[in-house]
């Protein structure tokens, strides 16, 4: 990561250590003067609101971004209005296809806006929202988008406050949804009865490829039930 005028297009800025709100104004410039960025990894530990948002606000249709990795903002939280500018930078920027968020203690209105967005969708194929303290409202919210949603392929909601409440919810993507190829679940709370519940569910189920439950809430009893 070099401050220079003379780059044009780069394949992947990672940036791993922490950033300021002046290491993002020096980057919106970049992107504004033509910079193009395919991916971009960031940590947003020390990053104001204000200036996340300026830094979607900066993406314009033709950057033809794929993939943005967002961590690590703790007490700052994700909250509403910054997920509605990612949506916004995903709406008009169809190359982008690939979404991580984790650690970041997203809002619960932040999920709830981030699941309406996957319901018409037709660009994101990998959504990654691990680390992040979702509950079983947000984990509702995200299954239920997910009957009408015919592009994600890969969806990572691992170690989240997630029970057996979105249960219902899970065995009707199972049964229905047609282009869900990997699903990541564990480190969550979900129990053995409903954890038989989502397997038998797979019996209707020819598209999902790998199912990860590992960590959750079930019983040796479970796991033989399963495995017969």
């Amino acid at each position: 990561y070099k401050k220079t005028n003379t780059l044009i297009n780069i394949n992947m800025l990672n940036i791993e250590s922490k950033l300021n709100d002046n290491d993002i104004d020096y980057l919106v410039k970049l992107i504004q003067t033509g910079t193009k960025l395919h991916t971009l990894k960031i940590q947003l530990s020390c990053v104001s609101h204000d200036m996340i948002s300026t830094l979607f606000g900066s993406f314009t249709t033709d950057n033809e971004i794929n993939k943005l990795e967002l961590s690590d903002s703790f007490n700052n939280h994700i909250t509403l209005d910054i997920v509605h500018q990612m949506i916004k930078l995903a709406q008009s920027n169809p190359s982008l296809n690939e979404i991580y968020l984790h650690n970041n203690c997203i809002d619960p209105e932040a999920i709830v806006a981030m699941a309406n967005m996957l319901k018409t969708n037709t660009s994101i194929k990998t959504l990654f929202l691990h680390h992040n303290d979702i509950d079983e409202i947000g984990t509702v919210v995200i299954f239920n988008s997910l009957l009408t949603n015919t592009t994600l392929q890969h969806l990572c909601i691992a170690s989240n406050r997630i029970d057996s409440n979105g249960t219902n919810e899970l065995v009707d993507v199972l049964r229905n949804n047609k282009t869900l190829q990997k699903l990541f679940l564990g480190n969550n709370n979900i129990d053995s009865d409903n954890i038989v519940r989502i397997i038998t569910a797979l019996q209707s189920n020819t598209c999902l490829q790998t199912l990860s439950l590992d960590s959750n809430n079930i019983t040796p009893q479970a796991i033989l039930e399963i495995a017969t």
